[in-house]
């Protein structure tokens, strides 16, 4: 049976005007094969914004260069604080008689 939906690469096998999966490049909406408006593009059979993407992006980038600031300082605060231990006790103690 040949499938009557343009860009489809499997209909359903009882009708074919209904397709299942679409070529390449294109996204299935409604049982037809379609491409993505000009602003968006295919992820995981679905048409998405670009700007969405970017935005994603700049969160991603944000959140690392906050948890990289974070860890510079704790890193500069754990070798700047006093060591305190032996080294600094005074070796000998004075007696008040």
């Amino acid at each position: 049976m040949t499938c009557n939906v343009s860009f489809c690469q499997q209909c359903d096998p009882l009708d074919p005007s209904v397709c299942e999966q679409c070529e390449d490049h294109f996204v299935l909406l409604n049982s037809d094969c379609n491409q993505c408006e000009a602003g968006f593009y295919i992820f995981n059979g679905q048409c998405i914004t670009e700007k969405l993407n970017t935005l994603y992006i700049i969160i991603g980038v944000s959140i690392g260069v906050i948890f990289s600031v974070i860890a510079i300082i704790s890193i500069f605060c754990y070798f700047k604080k006093p060591k305190q231990g032996i080294e600094n006790e005074p070796l000998l103690q004075e007696i008040d008689e």
